[in-house]
């Protein structure tokens, strides 16, 4: 740091981030994959919703159970203690069964 900030900042590039890192491998990463099912759903005409299954004998009431699905067939199945956690889990399962 004593040699200035340009320098600082050039350094950790060089030496840190660039090797170890593929900056465009990351740009092409996408992870939010209930945007993902629901744009390629509005891209396509198809319907999609997020519908709360009921918990089986003996789970927790905390734990939810998202089902997505398109045009009324179940592709997606998350399970998991946060609601909005639950619904990516199961946008990622769909788009696994869409080939999305």
């Amino acid at each position: 740091m004593d040699k200035g900030y340009n320098f600082t900042k050039e350094f950790l590039l060089r030496r840190i981030v660039k090797p170890h890192i593929d900056i465009h491998t990351l740009e092409l990463t996408e992870t939010n994959f209930k945007s993902k099912l629901i744009e390629w759903c509005q891209r396509h005409g198809k319907d999609v919703m997020f519908e709360l299954a009921e918990n089986g004998e003996g789970e927790s009431a905390k734990l939810f159970t998202i089902s997505a699905i398109v045009e009324g067939e179940k592709y997606g199945t998350g399970r998991d203690y946060n609601k909005k956690n639950a619904e990516k889990l199961a946008a990622e399962k769909a788009c696994e069964a869409l080939s999305i």
